[in-house]
């Protein structure tokens, strides 16, 4: 049974990746493979991360989204984590990631 779901969306200047799901350790490593194949586009500003349909997000998935935004930030590209789930702050807060991980938009 699929319990994860990525749909990709190319604009201009962002990347657009709305996530449907758990995103766990059994399913990190795919979306981290689906941004950074992203990440050399030229004339990428953005990686949008559409969270609204996360259904659940454990440590690794809290990895995976500080490794994207590592690698995000090695490029010039800014992270923008969007539609984000009450749940899904929570885990920011708790972790101490939540101001790190959700800088306002500066465009």
């Amino acid at each position: 049974m699929r319990t994860f779901d990525i749909s990709t969306t190319v604009a201009d200047e962002a990347v657009h990746l709305t996530l449907k799901g758990e995103l766990d350790y059994t399913t990190a490593d795919e979306l981290v493979d689906e941004a950074t194949a992203h990440l050399g586009r030229p004339g990428l500003r953005a990686l949008r991360l559409d969270c609204g349909g996360i259904t659940w997000c454990d440590s690794s998935g809290l990895a995976a989204i500080l490794n994207l935004h590592r690698a995000c930030a090695a490029q010039g590209v800014a992270l923008r984590l969007e539609n984000r789930a009450q749940h899904l702050d929570r885990v920011l807060q708790l972790t101490g990631t939540f101001e790190h991980l959700t800088e306002p938009e500066v465009d």
